[in-house]
């Protein structure tokens, strides 16, 4: 608890951090570079927002994979001091499934890193090969001349953040191996007295990846449409920021369940359900009864997933609909504008994704449910093992339909995010807006700024207030029947 409380603190000072740059000369330049053409960020051709999906898409598993891994480890403690008191196989497995873990996060996570360098170095040459047909200019000049401004300076925060990302996963890589490796070879004498100062050893690269992935997300914010804002500029790109970091844990999250936890737990399922298909007698009753509490387990994992759902996409709701009202100024917007029409494209995408997203809890709480019934009927008694061969056997092809669920969320969460690139590089009614009154008022920031306050019609100001009160409400109200049902799931020995 105290280490999640560590995380959020630097999480906090990141964000102040992130009001005040947008004050900085670096921040502000983009707005005078690109004020021509009606953005803060060059608006090429549709390979430029190609490129920037690959590079969000990266930048969301990094930082959502990330998020997960730190957060369920810490909710899987109690569940590895249990596995120290249980019998040897049980423990090798649990070995075996924590490698596995292990190797896919550093993998993923590195080339997530990998990608948004070569991503971030694609879009910056595509600016500087658009800007040169423009100039008539080689495209060596052309990236020199984009290189001191805030574009290069975003794209050098881009390839030092990822580079040192990918360091830190294998740092935490290697020094998992090495406790992992103390923990079988050392004696008792080693593991009491040196395990909590280890583990925070090994916690602290992943809270630095998730600090400076998070800076690297703030880069796309530094030059997005809430940069050139005339009026609460700074406040809008930390709301920017925030949207993004909360999609990044939600739909980033969903990368680590589909390709890091429950791929693990397959192999763990595997081996349970082979050691169990032939045994059919009370000596390995205990065996079976700790398989289905692994299962009992994983399935808590999952539901604590969804507090962490409903926490981001209250956030995404709120952060969302400030941003539509700052942006689109108008209902209208939303059906007149070639941005307004890829705002409904994303939230057509999204809202599916939504929903089955609460079908699968639903089916996951409900299945929690009859996993716990068996073991609270079986568990002390001298019933046969067949409730828990029955129930093993189910485990693994449930899980492989949850997995299989899962993995559609995924891909509809990219399919969201390939939406979110494309409306990232396209100029919103905002933006136009503003253009007009920096003309008509003689370069005059303040009143242009007034004048586009005044522009947001108060009728659409009105609904997104009370949609958010309501997307608030709706939040605190599921969060608090989630944390109900992960009691009713727990177990007690």
């Amino acid at each position: 608890m105290i280490r999640l409380k560590l995380l959020l603190i630097a999480i906090i000072s990141l964000l102040s951090v992130s009001m005040y740059t947008s004050q900085l000369p670096m921040a502000t330049f983009a707005q005078q570079e690109f004020s021509n053409s009606n953005s803060t960020e060059a608006v090429t051709s549709t390979n430029d927002a190609i490129l920037k999906s690959i590079l969000i898409v990266s930048q969301v598993s990094v930082i959502g994979i990330t998020f997960s891994y730190f957060f369920f480890h810490r909710i899987s403690g109690k569940k590895i001091r249990k596995h120290k008191e249980s019998n040897e196989e049980a423990n090798k497995d649990f070995i075996y499934g924590n490698d596995q873990y292990l190797k896919r996060f550093t993998v993923i996570v590195s080339l997530c890193s990998i990608s948004i360098t070569v991503t971030s170095t694609g879009i910056i040459l595509v600016s500087a090969y658009e800007l040169s047909r423009e100039t008539t200019m080689d495209l060596f000049s052309t990236f020199s001349i984009l290189y001191p401004t805030s574009v290069g300076q975003v794209w050098a925060i881009r390839i030092a953040t990822s580079l040192l990302t990918m360091g830190l996963a294998i740092t935490h890589y290697a020094l998992k191996k090495r406790a992992t490796k103390k923990k079988i070879k050392g004696d008792n004498h080693v593991k009491n007295h040196s395990s909590k100062t280890t583990s925070l050893i090994i916690l602290i690269p992943l809270v630095v990846i998730i600090i400076i992935s998070s800076i690297n997300l703030y880069s796309n914010s530094m030059i997005s449409h809430s940069n050139a804002l005339p009026f609460f500029s700074s406040f809008a790109i930390s709301m920017d920021w925030i949207h993004f970091m909360a999609v990044s844990i939600w739909i980033g999250g969903l990368f680590f369940l589909s390709t890091i936890l429950l791929k693990g737990l397959k192999s763990s399922l595997y081996n349970h359900r082979s050691g169990n298909a032939n045994t059919n007698n009370n000596d390995n009753k205990d065996e079976m009864k700790n398989s289905l509490k692994n299962t009992q387990h994983t399935l808590i994992l999952l539901a604590y997933f969804s507090l962490i759902a409903i926490v981001s996409l209250t956030i995404i709701g709120i952060t969302g609909m400030y941003l539509g009202l700052v942006h689109l100024q108008s209902i209208n917007a939303i059906f007149n504008t070639a941005y307004g029409n890829i705002l409904i494209i994303k939230l057509s995408l999204a809202f599916p994704l939504i929903l089955l997203g609460r079908y699968n809890q639903l089916k996951i709480q409900k299945y929690a449910k009859s996993s716990k019934d068996i073991l609270k009927v079986n568990f002390n008694n001298d019933n046969p093992n067949t409730p828990f061969i029955v129930h093993n056997e189910n485990s693994l092809s449930f899980f492989n339909t949850v997995n299989r669920s899962i993995k559609i969320e995924s891909i509809m969460g990219i399919s969201v995010l390939v939406a979110a690139s494309f409306l990232s590089v396209t100029s919103p009614p905002s933006l136009s807006a503003s253009t007009q009154d920096f003309i008509s008022n003689g370069n005059n920031n303040n009143n242009a700024g007034a004048t586009s306050t005044s522009m947001i019609a108060s009728d659409f100001s009105a609904l997104a207030i009370i949609l958010s009160v309501v997307i608030l409400v709706l939040g605190i109200i599921n969060f608090r029947k989630n944390q109900q049902n992960i009691k009713d799931m727990s177990i007690t020995d």
